[in-house]
């Protein structure tokens, strides 16, 4: 191949006449448009899998001791607001 872009129909009727795996190999590794796609979906893929190990590392760090009376804290107001407004309309 020349290096130059052809368009997808071209692409697809290529791949379809290939009958073995090497030439499909052969003519990927040759196309600099497999190249570049490829390279973007794997930087993509890392990108997304350092985030969610930053975030997974971050998270273990942090103290859980005051979660739960905070939470049953929360939990009591809201229920108080809704006993009162219940209470209110009956």
């Amino acid at each position: 191949m020349d290096g130059t872009a052809m368009s997808p129909s071209e692409a697809y009727v290529i791949m379809y006449t290939l009958k073995d795996s090497y030439s499909l190999c052969g003519l990927l590794n040759d196309s600099p448009i497999w190249e570049h796609r490829t390279f973007h979906v794997l930087a993509a893929l890392y990108g997304i899998v350092s985030v969610v190990t930053m975030v997974t590392h971050e998270a273990r760090t942090v103290s859980t001791d005051g979660l739960r009376p905070a939470f049953f804290i929360t939990n009591g107001i809201v229920y108080a607001i809704q006993d009162t407004e219940t209470s209110k309309t009956n």
